[in-house]
């Protein structure tokens, strides 16, 4: 008779971790989609900003104009580091910074960029970006996410074909050119 009785807690307990799994995974893909949308959104909006750019004008840059206008898209290390890069270029006679577009991955970055798909992993989403010239992919770039206080925000970029380990993510590459900068500083 004892075993009679366990046997519906069993059932019932079983039922609670299936709906508990459930809900777990739903929330699970919303967090995706919505890091998806997210950063599909940010490259629709920049791959305007850039195709209305005037690269004739050497004061402003695309990657200004997005520090400028949403620079709470980006976590505060990335950014901080970013405003530097194109500070001590502005200030240069030589390239000192960047000598690519860095969320293109790319010096003439296609048309359009699309996210592929995401993946979610200690909190952080990485997406899979490439762009599009004419149906023919060729950049590929894979942002890096975290959501804080519910929104997502780019705490780094990285670059799946590079040649070289301090090439493969923008954070790397933005200390390393602050690295020789100082290094260059009488």
């Amino acid at each position: 008779m004892n075993q009679r009785r366990r046997w519906p807690l069993h059932i019932v307990c079983l039922v609670v971790l299936g709906l508990h799994g459930t809900a777990t995974a739903a929330a699970q893909n919303q967090r995706l989609e919505s890091c998806r949308a997210f950063v599909q959104e940010f490259y629709n909006w920049y791959v305007v900003l850039d195709a209305h750019h005037d690269y004739t004008n050497d004061s402003r840059t695309t990657l200004d104009d997005a520090l400028r206008l949403r620079p709470k898209l980006l976590n505060h290390e990335l950014l901080t580091l970013l405003k530097d890069d194109s500070a001590a270029q502005a200030n240069a006679d030589e390239i000192v910074g960047l000598d690519f577009e860095p969320f293109f991955n790319s010096q003439d970055p296609s048309p359009k960029f699309i996210v592929q798909h995401v993946v979610i992993n200690s909190g952080h989403c990485r997406a899979f970006v490439r762009g599009v010239e004419q149906g023919v992919e060729r950049e590929r770039v894979e942002p890096e996410l975290i959501q804080r206080s519910g929104k997502w925000i780019f705490v780094n970029f990285h670059y799946p074909d590079s040649k070289y380990p301090v090439d493969e993510n923008l954070i790397s590459i933005l200390k390393m050119n602050r690295d020789e900068r100082n290094k260059t500083k009488p």
